[in-house]
């Protein structure tokens, strides 16, 4: 690996989150404490030079035997000596090697020839453990600690002379090595529970038992994998003859997903093909289309040393000049795939609909670019760590590759999330016997390994391929530096594999490792070294240690300074034994870093956040999370967004009850709400939750003034939810902050719910009031920054319910004339938003007045754009409009159709308001259709309640069911309620309804007054 000009970095002044600190750090450690059996007998019955020789004769025994199976002595201790097994190297079987010191130590002590007759005899405990040990200090009793030094020690006070035990974590280790006696739990000083422990017999033959293993990529041949290859080359070929699919590879960790994709890539059939390769990982599962970022910006050319705006440029001169999108298609692409992209660029359209638009550019590229080749393959490792809109992009491109020549090939564990739409499942199972034999003897042949030791290596990997890979690796490692195999060890932990690897590379190299398993499992070594304090030459030179050490890999061959660990396990090993305040450090060092303006690379919010959360700095940890959502939610990545909103809420649980604490939280509720609002309606119950909290926060901060759009979005929930006194309650709260201290937004904003209300109430000529004090004070261009607050603009919805009031009232023309106005109002405000309630405000009144022919093409008009657009609440009211369009020009079967799906739609928004009077139009196109018995179950199914502006049509549908059934007098009575309620709310428009479809009864009932 070699440093290029491009990725020299300059260290001066950086400050190092390694050099100077504390360094702490968790290992695993095999205990041996061994000491003279009798010494005070011994002591009396020799003088004290002869004592002294006989102890210096068992430390010299000790030292030898602990030093000849890989051990260090730690102490000697007056007459007994503590040695450890993991220190400073590790190895995978050290609870083996310190078992057979000690049998060694044992043994020969008894050799030891002493005057007057006597004899030396000694005893051993031992205890396997992680302990916490400061790296910088080699004084053993001081600078280990952890409770197998002293259960150690506890063990040997239980051992008969000549005899070793050991506790249950040992006896697990060495497995079958060894023929032990159970000796069950044991009480011991300092322990608050009984430990479990074993007496030592001796060594077996032949090794058994099972243990763990660390899973390491390998590049060897592929055996035992045939019939999966098989399957994955006939999809490609498949694919090569125009008949595209997806397929996922769906195993554990370890069981080879990775090889198989590489042996397919490496198979002849697939010389002449395009592949495209994306990497999921833990730490970007929730930043939006991470994978396929990062494989365009490394298209583009982009490095970590390019700024934000040079990456942007360079994403842009890919989209421009190499694959040739005009301006006007580069537009949406740019912005979802560069840093830089902004949602705001002036245009009608929403930020879900450019979304949609730049997926289906890249999906038009990336098929593109399989252009004179005979298939495009591309491959979607670890999609269990795939971000919801990198799942959604595939699952958009894999409905479009039927009949192209593409394959989708995808790895996943069963217990992740991670599927493709339609995708075929292909599961790998763990290895025959035989086939796993032979992959061992392969793995295993550069050491030339008796076969014993590769069977009991296959018995230990248990038919998991790179399992016995890893094993073998280990084993041929470790027989190269001894003379012979029988004192070969196995993996038996996770642990102790990465201890040993990491445990053979030089300190700075070490750190270097800490650093990037504290930055996350893919890093820039450019950037890690910069952490770690290392010049560019070294990091460069750490980097490649570790990928010597098969500790890591390049995934960059060109630029090689994109680096991953093997595995998220190894990552995962590494972390894990860094101590909690040192991690700490080196998590704040690598936010600092990454929230620095001069940072060399540009990264998402949410992954400096996660940093900061492991630093335990959550308020900073908020800050990002928030400015995360902020940017998820603008993107149109509402599934992100509240990813984002909910781990800051659990990031502000762990901060002290404060008033920061609670503007922090306002601030994340102020975007939760919203975001809801856009996924669940505004009558749904967790925004109405959300706002209810967030008015509960501005109250506790005495924010009176500054919560009036909290205030409004809690009214707004309650007017869609039907709870019209509740949103009135409301309103009057604004009001009095309006009249304590005026402002225009608040006097806005409580004249704009008291018109909401007073119109479904059926108060036509209160609403009209307070709606036209909207429209005289409102101005498009002052009030234009309060659309992002209210999340109305209230301009335009004034105008609209303005249009129905006045519709309502009879004045039926300027009713139009105001709902045209909210049209040009919403187009000059360019906000797809309120363009669509003013187009709603065009067919309702036209509904109202009778008006088929315009609300039928308004209709069609608006059901197009919501459809584009995402707005489900217009997209059902449009549909039951187009359906009352249908059924009044005789279209029954489709009208009445597409009314119920347009109602069934508006309920699953959320919306209570408006339903009675939907539900009265649905029933009075029943009854004119004979479907009389439905009519009146819809009718019983949504009373009136406190909509009372349905109070007119719902009682019209009962006297049309009445009139259809052949009851007179009950349509009569229905009839003459509907003209009460007509007469008590000045409702000429529903009048005219009722003198349209019951013209008789009408008129003889106006006739009688």
């Amino acid at each position: 690996m070699t440093n290029s000009a491009e990725s020299q970095v300059e260290t001066e002044g950086t400050r190092s989150a390694v050099a100077g600190e504390a360094k702490w750090e968790f290992r695993p450690l095999t205990v041996l404490f061994c000491d003279i059996v009798g010494s005070t007998a011994l002591m009396e019955a020799l003088d004290v030079e002869d004592y002294s020789a006989a102890v210096q004769r068992f430390y010299a025994v000790c030292t030898a035997a602990i030093r000849a199976h890989g051990g260090e002595v730690a102490q000697y201790q007056g007459d007994a000596v503590i040695g450890q097994f993991g220190l400073p190297h590790a190895a995978e079987d050290d609870a083996e090697r310190a078992v057979r010191a000690a049998l060694e130590i044992l043994r020969d002590v008894q050799r030891v020839a002493l005057p007057e007759d006597q004899s030396l005899a000694a005893r051993a405990g031992i205890a396997s453990g992680r302990v916490k040990m400061n790296l910088a200090q080699t004084d053993f009793g001081a600078n280990v600690i952890g409770p197998s030094v002293t259960l150690a020690g506890r063990l040997q006070q239980l051992a008969d002379s000549g005899s070793v035990v050991v506790c249950g974590r040992t006896r697990k280790l060495i497995g079958g090595l060894f023929t032990c006696r159970d000796q069950g739990e044991q009480p011991l000083k300092g322990f608050s529970e009984p430990q479990q422990t074993s007496e030592v017999v001796k060594e077996r033959a032949v090794p058994t038992g099972r243990f763990d293993a660390l899973r390491a990529p390998r590049a060897g041949s592929l055996i035992g994998r045939d019939a999966d290859l098989t399957h994955l080359i006939d999809a490609l070929r498949a694919a090569k003859s125009d008949q595209g699919s997806a397929l996922t590879i769906v195993a554990p960790a370890g069981f080879g997903k990775s090889r198989l994709l590489k042996a397919a890539q490496e198979h002849p059939e697939a010389e002449t093909c395009r592949f495209f390769h994306l990497h999921c990982a833990p730490e970007t599962q929730n930043a939006p289309l991470h994978p396929i970022r990062e494989l365009v910006e490394w298209v583009a050319g982009v490095t970590y040393r390019h700024s934000a705006e040079e990456r942007h440029a360079a994403v842009d001169r890919l989209l421009g000049t190499v694959w040739g999108l005009p301006d006007e298609r580069r537009r949406d692409l740019r912005d979802l795939l560069s840093p830089l992209g902004s949602a705001d660029d002036g245009s009608d359209d929403t930020a879900v609909l450019r979304r949609q638009r730049a997926f289906t550019e890249l999906r038009n590229v990336l098929l593109r670019s399989g252009a004179g080749k005979s298939a495009l393959v591309l491959t979607i490792e670890d999609l269990h760590w795939a971000d919801p809109s990198t799942v959604e992009f595939l699952n958009g491109l894999t409905r479009r590759i039927a009949d192209q020549p593409v394959l989708l090939l995808a790895t996943t564990r069963p217990e992740g999330a991670g599927r493709i739409e339609g995708a075929d499942g292909l599961t790998l199972e763990r290895l025959s016997d035989a086939d796993a034999f032979a992959l061992a003897q392969h793995a295993a042949s550069r050491a030339d390994l008796p076969s014993d030791v590769v069977a009991a290596l296959v018995e230990k990997a248990e038919g998991v391929p790179l399992y016995i890979e890893e094993y073998a690796d280990m084993l041929a490692e470790t027989a190269r530096q001894r003379d012979s195999v029988d004192q070969l060890g196995v993996p038996h932990t996770l642990e102790t594999i990465v201890r040993s690897r990491l445990d053979a590379l030089p300190s700075d190299v070490q750190d270097f490792a800490r650093v990037a398993a504290a930055y996350g499992r893919r890093f820039n070594l450019w950037e890690v070294g910069l952490i770690a304090g290392l010049d560019a030459d070294t990091a460069g030179q750490a980097a490649e240690q570790l990928c010597r050490g098969r500790l890591a890999e390049t995934l960059d061959t060109e630029r090689r300074d994109t680096v991953q660990f093997t595995h998220g396990l190894v990552r995962e090993a590494i972390y894990a034994a860094i101590d909690a305040g040192w991690r700490r450090t080196l998590h704040r060092a690598i936010a600092e870093h990454l929230a620095d303006g001069h940072a060399a690379s540009r990264v998402g919010n949410e992954l400096i956040a996660s940093h900061y959360e492991a630093a335990e700095d959550y308020e900073r940890a908020v800050a990002f999370l928030i400015d995360a959502a902020r940017d998820a939610a603008r993107g149109g990545a509402a599934a992100e967004a509240l990813t984002h909103v909910d781990e800051a809420l659990r990031a502000l649980r762990q901060l002290p009850e404060s008033a920061e604490r609670d503007r922090l939280e306002l601030q994340v509720r102020s975007i939760q709400g919203p975001t809801l609002m856009v996924t669940q309606g505004p009558g749904s119950a967790d925004f109405g939750e959300v706002q209810a909290t967030a008015l509960n926060l501005s109250h506790r901060l005495n924010q009176r003034a500054q919560a009036v759009p909290i205030i409004y979005n809690c009214a707004l929930h309650a007017w869609a939810s039907g709870e019209f006194e509740r949103a009135r309650e409301l309103a009057q709260r604004i009001e009095a902050v309006h009249y304590a201290s005026p402002q225009e937004a608040a006097y806005l904003a409580y004249n704009t719910m008291y018109g909401l209300i007073a119109w479904h109430q059926g108060a036509n000529a209160r609403a009209k009031v307070h709606l036209e004090a909207v429209v005289d004070t409102y101005d498009s261009e002052r009030h234009r920054d309060l659309y992002a607050e209210y999340l109305k603009d209230f301009g335009v919805f004034a105008r609209f319910y303005l249009a129905l009031s006045l519709t309502a009232l009879g004045e039926s023309e300027a009713g139009r004339a105001y709902a045209a106005d909210a049209l040009s109002l919403a187009r000059a405000l360019r906000r797809p938003h309120p363009i669509g309630f003013a187009m709603l405000a065009q067919f309702n009144c036209a509904i109202l007045r009778g008006d088929t022919e315009t609300a039928a093409e308004v209709a069609d008009e608006t059901l197009s754009y919501a459809e584009r657009q995402g707005f489900p609440e217009f997209v059902a009211m449009a549909r039951f409009a187009r359906g009352w369009c249908a059924c009044a020009d005789g279209e029954a079967r489709a009208g009445l159709r597409l009314m119920a799906d347009g109602r069934a739609a508006w309920a699953a928004t959320g919306f209570v308001s408006w339903r009675p009077i939907l539900a009265a139009l649905h029933a009075q196109a029943l009854a004119r259709h004979g479907e009389e018995a439905q009519a009146e179950e819809v009718l019983d199914g949504h009373p009136v309640g406190t909509e009372r502006q349905a109070n007119a049509p719902h009682a019209l549908a009962r006297a049309m069911v009445a009139r259809e059934n052949d009851r007179s007098d009950a349509a009569r009575d229905w009839t003459s309620r509907a003209l009460m309620a007509v007469g008590d709310q000045h409702g000429e428009a529903w009048h005219a309804q009722i003198h349209r479809q019951l013209p008789e009864l009408a008129r003889e009932l106006d006739e009688r007054g």
